[in-house]
């Protein structure tokens, strides 16, 4: 969340933007060149969060970098996730700098809509594998007299929670922005509800990226969040947005070298929001004259219950190796139509799989007396 070091600092700030990848890539290669005595046979790239933009960055402007590139939970654009959907989330969660939305609460929220959302996609087994499919309500949280204040939201709590997940300031109104994906609630304490004495890591992350856009724009930080048409405004006059965010959806660079991108995300992640890379898969698809053409080289799998890069365990299965993947599929020329995720014990012993599909495609339970099992699924459309 610091980002003092780029005021002033246009040669750094390229670096971090982009610059930084031909001139790792030449030294990785130079040591391993150096360390064999051959050259490498393949380069790969893989990274996550500020890694998976940068895997972004690869595809879009150094497409002959990487055979293979595997992006995950990938904050691709910093103006729509740290601008954007930062902006809004710190308005909701925080007043005056301090937090309305109980970090205590946390397990009562996460109960609540687990309760609502969870059997949408026709199982309860602990997964919301279709949040695009619920919205949840939260009127039955309302603290009522004599409520004990850790087993209810007060009115205002609830007000801000309401627009913390439809992105609309009013009840009505078109949303200002994407938003959290129900299921996120298992990781929401440590990215969005803070205490008194703690900021939450993403208000933090939120209030580096408005201060990296004051400075170049006014010489001054601003540790507040803006009204959403004061940000809108200032993205458009700055020169952030094309320098750092990788939302080119034109990759018919990385198709004519050959590449392939791997894209990775959680349903879950509340800190760098799912809709966006969705939206951009698609935009992506319709570039390339449809997603049948775009999964000759990109691929994108969404994670039903995983957060953001491992920061905890998910209730779901979210062990897997994007690197193993994205080289088998460079290597052997097989494109992944699914993988198996795994889930462990605190033994780490796998207590349950399940396939994760190749975008637009869902697991479907068709083996419903072994719902543990990747095998009883089939990937399908939605």
């Amino acid at each position: 969340w610091e980002t003092q070091w780029a005021y002033n600092d246009a040669e750094a700030l390229e670096l971090y933007a982009h610059k930084v990848l031909p001139v790792v890539a030449d030294v990785g290669v130079a040591l391993t060149t150096a360390f064999y005595g051959k050259a490498p046979h393949h380069r790969y790239f893989s990274g996550c969060s500020n890694g998976g933009r940068l895997g972004m960055i690869a595809a879009q402007r150094y497409p002959e970098l990487f055979d293979g590139i595997a992006a995950g939970g990938s904050i691709f654009s910093l103006s729509e996730i740290a601008g954007k959907w930062g902006n809004w989330m710190t308005r909701q969660t925080t007043h005056h700098g301090k937090p309305v939305i109980p970090r205590r609460n946390n397990d009562l929220l996460k109960d609540a809509v687990m309760a609502q959302c969870d059997g949408i996609d026709g199982q309860r087994d602990g997964i919301i594998s279709a949040p695009q499919q619920c919205r949840p309500s939260f009127a039955a949280l309302a603290c009522k007299s004599g409520d004990a204040s850790e087993r209810c939201f007060t009115k205002n709590a609830i007000a801000r929670l309401e627009r913390l997940y439809s992105g609309q300031p009013v009840p009505g109104a078109p949303p200002v922005t994407q938003t959290l994906a129900p299921g996120a609630e298992h990781y929401t304490d440590i990215w969005l509800f803070g205490d008194d004495e703690n900021a939450a890591w993403g208000l933090a992350a939120s209030t580096g990226y408005r201060n990296l856009l004051s400075q170049e724009l006014f010489q001054r930080d601003h540790n507040a969040a803006l009204d959403h048409n004061t940000l809108a405004t200032w993205l458009d006059k700055s020169a952030l947005p094309a320098l750092i965010d990788a939302d080119n959806p034109d990759l018919s660079a990385l198709a004519q070298t050959g590449g392939k991108l791997f894209l990775y995300h959680g349903w879950a992640d509340p800190l760098i929001i799912p809709g966006p890379i969705v939206d951009y898969y698609r935009a992506a698809a319709a570039h390339s004259g449809g997603v049948d053409k775009l999964k000759n080289h990109a691929r994108l799998f969404m994670l039903p219950g995983w957060g953001h890069c491992w920061e905890r365990p998910a209730d779901a299965p979210d062990q897997f190796d994007p690197l193993e993947l994205v080289a088998n599929w460079v290597e052997t020329g097989v494109a992944p139509e699914q993988f198996t995720a795994s889930q462990h014990d605190d033994q780490q012993h796998v207590v349950r799989t399940r396939p994760i599909c190749a975008y637009p495609n869902v697991a479907t339970l068709s083996k419903p007396d072994s719902p543990d099992h990747a095998a009883s699924y089939t990937c399908s459309p939605p």
